[in-house]
This record gives C-alpha cells, structure tokens and sequence, in this order.
C-alpha cells in the first residue's frame, strides 16, 4: 500500500512540473492575458457613402481644368436660405485626395442650387517675437492658418460643354477664402458639376426645384 501511496504521489509531482513546463505560445511575454486571448483592433468608422437620386444624378467624367473662364458667379450663402424646400438630389464630401469629381445633373425642374462648404487643410507655425514690456524675453506663440496650396473649384457646365457658372475657394490667388457658397442655376436642363481641389475636402449639396412626387435623398 505504501509503494502504491509513493508511486502515486510521485505521479502527481511529475504531471505538475511538465504542466509547468510548457512552452508559452509566441506573442508578448509581458503580457498577462492567456496565450489563447487574441489583441483586436478597433474598427475605424466607415466613410458615410455619398446619397444620390439616382433619376436625377449620375456619374460623370470631371473635364480638364480650363484657364480663362468666366467671373465666379456663386453669393456667400445668406442666414436665412432661399432654397431649404427645394428637393436634395445629392449629398457627398470629397476629399481631393482622390482626385477630382463630376456628375450630371438632371435639373428639368430649376432652379438647380450647388451648395458646398470648404474644409482647407492647415498648417501650424511658431511665431516668435520679444515683448515689449519688462524685461523684453521672447515670448512663442504658436499659430494656425490655411495651407497656402489649399483650393477649390466647382464649375458648371451645359449640355454643350460651356461653363454656366463656377466660383471656388483659394487660399491665396484666383478665389477668397469664403468656404461656404452656393451656385445657382435659373435656366432647367442637364448639367455637368465638376469640383477640383488641392489640400481641401468639399461637403456637397445640390437640389433642384420642387416636383410633386419627388422623393428627397435621405439626410
């Protein structure tokens, strides 16, 4: 009985010591949780996809920036808005990181009204100067401001490919620095909206004029 208490215990003491032997599973040794918990990674939220009437919107192909165009023609969009019950056909943000955008307008009913509102990129600097009082130290304030590359231009063409209006932004050169505008369109027919851009991203909106029936894009 003694031998079998002694064999057993001995059994015991083996499987211990190989249990705490073995290997540990590759991954961070500092780190407390069990080999078998795995690390996730939050997701990153999705980029909201853009909302279009797809009967009055499509897809277009952006055309070649021209030099020589007309005036800009867009108004710095008022408090109070004269378009808020006309029906929205098209909803996006675009990033120029990934290059120019285009649609055609279907704007049998007008008026046909582009809103968009400018987010340049910014930059950050040091600006350092010495006071002017007490013992004159230098003091360092660090500042923001619009990259200088940033720029925006939304242009809109007719059915023949004449620019019907067009007005941007830009940091310094060609268009001021207003970031929220709108561009209107009297005259009902199909139109093309380009938007090129450098160092900015666009929040678009466009509408046309009431139709009875005439769903409004989801918000």
């Amino acid at each position: 009985m003694k031998v079998f208490q002694t064999a057993l215990i001995m059994f015991v003491i083996v499987a211990l010591c190989a249990a705490g032997c073995t290997e540990a599973a590759p991954g961070d040794s500092t780190s407390s949780a069990p080999f078998w918990a795995k690390e996730t990674t939050q997701p990153s939220e999705p980029t909201a996809a853009p909302t279009t009437l797809s009967e009055y919107v499509s897809p277009a192909t952006p055309r070649t920036v021209e030099t020589g165009t007309p005036p800009a023609q867009a108004r710095e969009i008022p408090e109070q808005q004269l378009s808020p019950d006309y029906p929205i056909v098209l909803i996006d943000r675009i990033d120029f990181t990934e290059g120019p955008r285009a649609w055609t307008i279907n704007a049998t009913h007008p008026p046909m009204v582009v809103e968009y509102v400018v987010t340049p990129k910014t930059v950050t600097f040091e600006d350092a100067y010495y006071s002017s009082y007490g013992d004159k130290d230098l003091v360092v304030t660090t500042r923001t401001r619009y990259d200088d590359n940033s720029f925006v231009e939304v242009t809109v063409y007719d059915e023949n490919g004449e620019i019907v209006t067009q007005d941007g932004f830009s940091s310094t050169g060609k268009y001021d620095r207003g970031t929220e505008k709108e561009l209107i369109v009297l005259r009902g027919g199909t139109y093309q909206v380009d938007i090129h851009g450098v160092a900015a991203a666009v929040d678009l909106t466009v509408r046309v004029g009431s139709i009875d029936g005439l769903p409004e894009v989801a918000v």
